[in-house]
């Protein structure tokens, strides 16, 4: 079972540094999905993480998935940033 503090500080530490140099907000999902996957973390736990993200008002993925749960998820874009002022705030206060 992987810590999903763990993936969610790596999520908004990702969107952060990866917004810096792309301001296209689809590659900065994409970038970042494929970052943790890197770091060995399953696209489920990472899809679940960027869900309760969200839930808390950090991020501006809003996530869904149907019956067949976070193996098949929908995700709506609801800003051009990833992050909302909360969640930066978040970030800003617990980053290392």
């Amino acid at each position: 079972m992987q810590d999903y503090d763990e993936i969610e500080n790596f999520i908004l530490d990702e969107f952060v540094k990866v917004s810096k140099n792309n301001d296209n907000i689809h590659a900065v999902l994409q970038a970042t999905l494929d970052a943790g996957t890197k770091m060995g973390y399953t696209d489920e736990n990472m899809i679940r993480a960027l869900k309760d993200l969200y839930e808390r008002g950090f991020t501006n993925f809003n996530v869904d998935w149907s019956a067949l749960g976070p193996s098949d998820p929908q995700i709506s874009i609801l800003d051009s940033v990833p992050l909302t002022p909360a969640g930066y705030r978040y970030w800003k206060e617990n980053s290392h």
